[in-house]
């Protein structure tokens, strides 16, 4: 446990980014304290999703979320730079009576100078900014909350999120392990000009499961995964208005040798461009005995899907196309519109996923206490 601890914040501090397709708008945003009195104010963040796989492979279910989720949130600003908040997050799937799910939200944030920190209720799964076959962007809809501690910091040259989130906890005797999620990753940024960007992308994330005072029989496992590449943009003028290129290899080790394996490698490359009508990205994978705890089942060589979990292919070639259109409908108000089909090299076959979200974010103040902000 403590090893693992160590190893999440040393490979850590190092910036989200957005390593596919721009996935910012559906994240919920916190806006920073800017007067000198104490507010009282209410966040409203409404996330409403159709997200449909047509698979009919043996590594991903097909499946379908469809649903929404509620997240009212009350705010307390002592002062501009520091925020209490209490909520509630309501999660309802069609189809299904009651809730899905209903839980607190509660958290404590500092910012100043470009640094966050944040401890209860962090900035979840997509504002990490991992590539997806490291963190499946689908948490944000089975997992919305995670609890933990997070460091952020905001820099020309870089960016940081240094984070740990603890799903698991347990209670002795338990019946069960513990479950630890943490990692981090950065962007350094080699050129930042008018039209033209290039950027250095590492990311780390590591997953633990084990404990002390659990009864079961379950190994203690550590799993690591890396990712380093580059990124380039161009930004210009006319219907095309921008070209880039997002390419990463991967790694993964194993601490146990329960591990299906102990080690494994990948290569994953994006070029694509947004326009006016529409943008669009081809993503291709190559991966090589490669696991990730907390990605997307895809691109794994250990199948989870219902019918053939477990079952290995030690090598896996996959070509995506990712259509993507947003739309703004007011400025509290945004709809993205996907079609993501792809190419299965080995398998020989093709598949694809569809979706659709709806996303709403309002700010009020409410109340504006006597008196000047405290120190």
């Amino acid at each position: 446990m403590r090893c693992f601890l160590i190893l999440v914040l040393v490979c850590s501090c190092l910036s989200p980014l957005y390593a596919q397709l721009d996935n910012s708008r559906l994240e919920q945003r916190f806006l920073p304290g800017t007067g000198e009195q104490r507010t009282l104010s209410l966040n409203l963040f409404s996330f409403n999703y159709f997200r449909n796989y047509e698979y009919f492979n043996e590594f991903a279910d097909g499946l379908t979320y469809y649903g929404l989720q509620l997240r009212p949130e009350l705010v307390y600003r002592p002062n501009k730079h520091f925020s209490l908040h209490g909520g509630i997050l309501l999660s309802k799937d069609f189809g299904e009576e009651g809730f899905q799910d209903i839980m607190p939200v509660l958290a404590i944030r500092y910012e100043k100078n470009g640094i966050s920190f944040i401890n209860g209720a962090i900035d979840p799964h997509l504002s990490h900014g991992y590539i997806e076959p490291l963190f499946d962007y689908d948490k944000s809809i089975t997992e919305p909350l995670e609890y933990g501690t997070q460091l952020k910091f905001a820099r020309p040259r870089h960016s940081t999120d240094i984070w740990i989130s603890w799903k698991n906890m347990i209670y002795k005797p338990s019946a069960e392990q513990e479950e630890i999620l943490g990692g981090g990753s950065t962007s350094l940024h080699l050129l930042k000009k008018a039209h033209h960007s290039l950027s250095l992308p590492v990311q780390v994330l590591g997953w633990h499961r084990g404990g002390q005072i659990d009864t079961t029989s379950l190994p203690v496992m550590t799993l690591l995964n890396l990712a380093a590449g580059f990124e380039y943009a161009w930004t210009r003028e006319g219907a095309v208005e921008k070209l880039f290129t997002k390419n990463y290899v991967l790694g993964f080790s194993s601490s146990s040798d329960q591990s299906p394996y102990e080690q494994g490698s990948a290569l994953y490359l994006n070029a694509g461009l947004e326009t006016r009508w529409l943008d669009a990205m081809f993503s291709y994978w190559q991966g090589h005995q490669f696991i990730a705890p907390a990605g997307a089942p895809v691109f794994q060589s250990v199948s989870s899907n219902i019918d053939h979990a477990g079952l290995k292919q030690d090598d896996r070639r996959l070509l995506f196309l990712r259509l993507k259109k947003d739309f703004t409908l007011a400025d509290e108000l945004f709809v993205s519109a996907r079609l993501e089909p792809f190419w299965d090299f080995d398998g020989r076959y093709a598949d694809y996923s569809m979706s659709l979200y709806l996303v709403y974010q309002g700010f009020f103040e409410l109340f504006s206490f006597p008196g000047g902000a405290s120190e």
